[in-house]
């Protein structure tokens, strides 16, 4: 029996990579429940405006529809749990590879993380961390200098979906950039090491979101400044928060 519901992400109209990630869960036991991503390329200009009022202020450059649409889809997943009172969920993209033990590290994990994490990112691949919890089949949990840049694999728990729930569904910036502000939303974001999802090469190069293009230099001067302002932000509260001693071990090169 799986620990917490897997919920999926998916685009209707994306209905090759529904039937791929319904066939791997098939193949793996678990059941899943698909909740139908919004299409933000199709929101007009008023429900563009709604909820995205805050995006210049916050971010550096105005949001794509694909960023919106993406941002509002991960809100839905999260109000799935909190509506069906669930401790955790996994929350997952529509282009990753399970392992054939998935359930089995999910179960573990589940089970044993603590549950003051809000939090847990299931895909990254990152050096220099600081080990926070070893669990009892030899996964970690750990932390990062900053969280890393992907949206596709979480693990959320209850408390954690009702933090970002609480922003009233306005979209500041893309959703993984949203996380890695984890200080403004009060969200103690921590990564599973190994990684227990991996992205499908296949699907992955095909990606629904889209590249951003800076094209001016009123462009490059707004990412720079915002940039710099990040960087020093939180650099300052992953020591406040970690300690001082934790913090300069992730942030020191040696």
């Amino acid at each position: 029996m799986q620990p917490c519901p897997v919920l999926i992400i998916n685009l209707p109209s994306s209905a090759a990579r529904r039937a791929a990630m319904a066939s791997q869960c098939a193949r793996l036991g678990l059941a899943v429940e698909f909740i139908a991503a919004v299409n933000g390329r199709a929101l007009d200009a008023a429900q563009r405006a709604a909820c995205c009022a805050e995006s210049f202020a916050a971010f550096h450059s105005p949001l794509t529809g694909a960023e919106v649409g993406c941002y509002l889809s991960h809100l839905k997943a999260l109000q799935y749990l909190v509506d069906h009172d669930c401790p955790w969920a996994v929350v997952l993209e529509d282009d990753v590879q399970l392992p054939a033990d998935f359930a089995t590290r999910l179960t573990v994990l589940c089970q044993e993380a603590d549950p003051t994490f809000d939090l847990i990112k299931l895909n990254a691949h990152l050096p220099r961390r600081l080990v926070l919890q070893v669990l009892s089949n030899g996964d970690r949990l750990v932390r990062f200098r900053r969280p890393p840049i992907n949206a596709n694999a979480h693990l959320w728990s209850l408390a954690g979906a009702r933090k970002l729930l609480a922003r009233g569904g306005r979209v500041r910036r893309p959703i993984d950039v949203e996380i890695k502000h984890w200080w403004e939303l009060g969200l103690r974001v921590v990564t599973l090491a190994p990684a227990l999802v991996t992205l499908d090469p296949a699907l992955c190069q095909a990606s629904t979101i889209g590249v951003r293009n800076v094209r001016t230099a009123a462009g490059w001067y707004r990412k720079l400044r915002y940039n710099i302002a990040y960087s020093l932000a939180s650099r300052y509260q992953l020591c406040r928060d970690a300690g001082w001693a934790h913090g300069l071990r992730l942030l020191l090169p040696f």
